[in-house]
């Protein structure tokens, strides 16, 4: 028996993904090779994303209730929509969602990874445990925003970086980041970032992103990331295109070049596929020098 992290509880605890089981399963589905293979550790292909003893089954229950949500009214929706477009009406179930994942977050970043003890995480922490536990109805300065992400998109970015589409369309991304000690969490989901404020003052600039705490709509909006998470995605997608993508293998580059001869037609129709086409894409039309 050991203490639930979020009712604190002693009770026995289920292992726990820090990112939803669904997005791991969606992953793997529209893989080349029906593998994942994370940034840290690029050699080694896992069939689950990470978990880790969390939560009591009650608890879990009520967070999984809200990744079903999302997953069906917003994350497969938005995947499988025919034509460019979107508009997608959600209710509160939408902030309960990415709150019980920037929770789980940070405290798998500081507790797990990291021991860190700053009072304005631990602030935050307790405020969204009695949030998603439903002892008090709001989330104050504590906002929750959503970002969707267009494949073929172009930003800053796509000029100087070859691995954007693949990195944002592909890749399951976690961070803390302190912008003058400031704190902003930063999840990267396919197709989405998700941000949570812990005390970054600019955060009314992104109102367009804002989650609400009843009802609203995710639709195509003139989004604004702050200048320092632009410069934190140049120097992540360096790193991974230059101490990531190199690091892989002969061994493993062979198994990966196994596994898509077994099966081509996976490659074909495989998101993998639709990623690297883009970023080849947008590596077309940069200005030339």
């Amino acid at each position: 028996m050991n203490k639930c992290r979020l009712c604190h509880e002693e009770k026995k605890l289920e292992e726990s993904h820090i990112v939803p089981k669904f997005l791991g399963k969606w992953l793997r589905k529209n893989s080349a090779t029906g593998y994942l293979r994370s940034n840290e550790a690029p050699n080694m292909r896992r069939q689950d994303l990470f978990k880790i003893h969390l939560l009591c089954k009650a608890c879990e229950d009520l967070i999984s209730d809200d990744e079903s949500y999302f997953a069906n009214t917003i994350f497969h929706p938005y995947m499988n929509r025919p034509e460019a477009s979107y508009h997608f009406a959600y209710d509160e179930r939408l902030i309960r969602f990415c709150a019980g994942l920037s929770w789980r977050v940070l405290v798998y970043l500081t507790e797990h990874l990291n021991d860190e003890d700053n009072i304005e995480i631990q602030k935050y922490k307790l405020k969204l445990e009695n949030f998603l536990l439903k002892k008090i109805p709001n989330l104050d300065q504590y906002e929750q925003h959503i970002i969707p992400l267009e494949l073929n998109s172009q930003s800053p970015l796509n000029i100087k970086h070859s691995n954007v589409n693949s990195y944002f369309f592909r890749s399951v991304d976690i961070d803390l980041l302190d912008l003058k000690d400031e704190r902003i969490i930063y999840i990267k989901i396919p197709n989405f970032i998700i941000i949570a404020n812990i005390n970054y003052k600019y955060i009314s600039k992104m109102r367009a992103s804002r989650v609400a705490l009843k009802k609203g709509i995710i639709a195509p909006k003139n989004y604004y990331l702050p200048i320092e998470m632009y410069n934190y995605l140049d120097d992540r997608l360096t790193f991974i295109k230059e101490n990531i993508n190199d690091e892989i293998s002969d061994v493993q580059t062979q198994k990966i070049l196994e596994d898509i001869k077994k099966d081509p037609d996976r490659l074909m129709k495989s998101d993998t596929l639709k990623a690297i086409k883009a970023d080849h894409y947008s590596s077309l039309s940069k200005p030339s020098k």
